[in-house]
Formats: structure tokens, C-alpha cells, sequence
């Protein structure tokens, strides 16, 4: 998997657009969310996504 953090000058049709990368993660719909913030990888996923400037979300939800 390829997560593209570093783009720069986007246009489409002309017009520019400022990109922020989404890391989705989902789960069955009856899940809920709040079970992994005790999780030591949702921890490890959430400073990498601080690091490297990207957003994670879980089902429809933005984890900070």
C-alpha cells in the first residue's frame, strides 16, 4: 500500500486543489470505534499520522 503524503501543485481542470491524504480503515457496522483507542497500534498509526501529515479515519469517523 501507497499512501502519496508529498503532493505538491494539483490542478484538475485548471483549477488547484490543496490534497490531504486519508488513511480509511473499516470494520463490520455494528463496531464501535471507541474499542480502539486503547489499541497500542491505533496509538502508533495516529503519530504516524502526525509525522507524516496525513489523516486516519475509522468507518466515518477522524481520529486525532
Amino acid at each position: 500500500m501507497m499512501l502519496f503524503t508529498n503532493l505538491e501543485n494539483v490542478q484538475i481542470d485548471g483549477k488547484n486543489y490543496n490534497p490531504v491524504p486519508i488513511l480509511k480503515l473499516t470494520t463490520s457496522k455494528d463496531f464501535d470505534a471507541a474499542h480502539l483507542e486503547n489499541l497500542k497500534i491505533i496509538d502508533l498509526l495516529k503519530e504516524e499520522a502526525k509525522t507524516n501529515k496525513f489523516r486516519l479515519l475509522i468507518n466515518d469517523k477522524f481520529v486525532t
